[in-house]
């Protein structure tokens, strides 16, 4: 009861911290940057004078509304970008700009903005959430956001109505685990749209872009599950609130994005060919302020687990609590330690507030600098997804004599993926020869044995978790299960080092 009543006390700080929480304050300032701008692009453009004074007499729920819609601030900002500098290389042309100023200035003088909105999907009492419909593509404002998505990311998914149910479901669990975090995240969210897991989304479950503010996208193929979509709808609304605050604040830097500007490398994600897990500091920022609130959400609602899954069935897919302080202690350490000089002054004080938070939240911190369990994190899911898009394809299918692999070995896949395993186990028997105790060499020997060699590539998964185990358990006395690092800094960099490496490998064999 205590740990409930305590718990409560963060959900409202969190909510309602006057800067960094507060939804009506961090709107007000956005709704104060697009007043600016617009006034800018009326002096250019008649319609956008024409609207700036229709809005300057309608209602400030009209205004809020008006503001909160993706198109209209995609209209503002590319008319303003291309009145400053001339270049129309992408995003809206003027004409097409000046047609969202129209469509807008009619439905004001229908007064549509003093009606009550109707949402597709509508939680009383809580929040308005509207749905992305394919019938909504009629109208100026819906063929102009269908061609800004439609260009870099492909079609979208019109929900029938039991994907709406379950979207509404999946709402109703995040109110009931954080009545005020949640309604003041999404409150920053104007829409929310599906998309189908093909082309251009393949292999996103979910995606918000600062370019697109107001609009969360999620995977149609997850949304059965009412606690991913707990989990993916505040962490999509968490980052549309980042953007609504990076708007009128000093989040960041002027030149933050810069190619020799530092990065922060998410260990827990698999690199690809493009270092695409090392991130900048404004998606460092984004991740860190996400996984802060997640840490709050898994926290809550592992607390309680028994009553909620009578209602919404089993917690089989949220993060859970120790993964996302985990996480959220790395980047807040790397922001300060690597990135501190690319925020601005707001950024550096979210940062602080944030910390803070954390604090709060873990009783048993990692120790500082540790990374052997976040590098596991992503050892282990690796070889979940190394399984479910190959393994069928070596051994259900017959291919596992063939050696057409970009690598070019001469041993089949399964052959070379039993080299990997062997190694890696090799590489752990020596780790434990270094740093761990007779009884752990004797665990982890005796349990291997139970895999033939013939058994190595199909056991991946299982392996896999064993070494992880096995290396985990490998530090200091005393200390927390995934908290400290190893006894010294040669074994973690051998960890380290035998991790990349299995990653590039599997990488190959992946692409092949």
């Amino acid at each position: 009861m205590e740990d409930t009543l305590y718990i409560a006390k963060v959900d409202a700080i969190v909510s309602q911290h006057r800067a960094f929480g507060d939804p009506d304050y961090i709107r007000s300032q956005l709704e104060r940057c697009y007043w600016r701008r617009l006034a800018e692009v009326a002096i250019a453009l008649p319609t956008a004078a024409g609207l700036l004074d229709a809005l300057g007499r309608t209602t400030a729920d009209g205004v809020s509304r008006a503001f909160s819609d993706t198109v209209l601030r995609c209209a503002i900002n590319n008319a303003r970008w291309r009145l400053q500098t001339g270049d129309d290389s992408q995003g809206l042309s003027l004409s097409e700009c000046e047609d969202v100023f129209s469509a807008l200035l009619t439905q004001l003088g229908e007064r549509v903005f003093t009606k009550a909105p109707e949402f597709s999907v509508t939680i009383p009492e809580l929040y308005r959430v509207r749905v992305w419909r394919g019938e909504d593509s009629e109208d100026v404002l819906s063929r102009t956001f269908l061609r800004l998505i439609k260009d870099p990311y492909g079609e979208l998914h019109d929900p029938a109505d039991d994907e709406l149910q379950m979207l509404e479901r999946g709402i109703r669990l995040l109110g009931e685990i954080l009545p005020l975090t949640s309604r003041s995240a999404l409150s920053h969210v104007y829409q929310i749209v599906l998309f189908p897991e093909v082309g251009p989304w393949r292999g996103a479950a979910s995606m918000s872009q600062f370019a697109l503010g107001g609009t969360i996208f999620l995977n149609q193929g997850f949304i059965h599950n009412p606690w991913w979509v707990a989990e993916q709808v505040l962490h999509e609304s968490l980052h549309q609130k980042l953007y609504d605050f990076r708007h009128g604040h000093s989040l960041l830097e002027h030149n933050f994005s810069r190619e020799s500007a530092p990065r922060v490398c998410s260990l827990w994600n698999v690199p690809g060919p493009n270092r695409s897990n090392y991130w900048d500091a404004h998606r460092a920022l984004a991740a860190f302020h996400v996984y802060v609130h997640l840490a709050l959400l898994a926290t809550v609602a592992e607390q309680r687990v028994p009553e909620l899954e009578e209602e919404y069935g089993p917690k089989c897919v949220m993060i859970d609590s120790r993964t996302a302080m985990d996480r959220a202690h790395y980047l807040g350490e790397q922001l300060r330690d690597t990135c501190w000089q690319e925020l601005g002054l707001a950024g550096q004080r979210l940062v602080e507030w944030l910390v803070t938070v954390l604090g709060v939240l873990d009783p048993s911190p990692p120790s500082p600098g540790s990374c052997v369990h976040l590098l596991l994190d992503r050892y282990q899911r690796e070889a979940h997804v190394f399984r479910g898009n190959i393994e069928q394809s070596c051994w259900g299918n017959g291919r596992g004599n063939e050696s057409d692999d970009p690598t070019g070995s001469e041993l089949s896949l399964p052959e070379q993926l039993r080299q990997i395993m062997a190694e890696e186990i090799e590489c752990v028997r020596r780790l434990l020869s270094t740093v761990g105790s007779d009884a752990q060499r004797a665990r982890f020997d005796s349990a291997i044995a139970k895999y033939g060699t013939d058994e190595l590539a199909k056991g991946l998964v299982e392996i896999r978790s064993l070494i992880a185990a096995t290396i985990l358990d490998v530090r200091p006395e005393g200390s927390a299960p995934k908290a400290a690092p190893l006894a010294s800094k040669d074994p973690e960099d051998v960890v380290r080092k035998m991790i990349e490496k299995s990653s590039e490998r599997l990488r190959l064999l992946l692409n092949g």
